[in-house]
């Protein structure tokens, strides 16, 4: 699954959010913003922390809007 493919929608039955793509009219690669999407989040910042050899790691995304999204991750 590659993040840069999904895009975000509303449930179609709920209030809820995720990313994902559509295929012959099914929702495949989906990721809810539930404890799914925490327990990525988590996986990820684990990789990273791993990978960078320190003791916290900072992802930053400024989105078109404007928006500027900052997640901190540290042990």
């Amino acid at each position: 699954m590659k993040l840069e493919e999904l895009k975000m929608y509303p449930a179609p039955v709920s209030d809820a959010v995720f990313l994902g793509k559509i295929k012959s009219n099914m929702w495949i690669e989906k990721i809810d913003f539930t404890d799914q999407f925490w327990n990525c989040l988590a996986e990820i910042c684990g990789k990273k922390l791993i990978e960078s050899k320190d003791n916290s790691v900072v992802f930053v995304e400024v989105f078109s809007s404007g928006l500027k999204l900052e997640i901190k991750v540290s042990i």
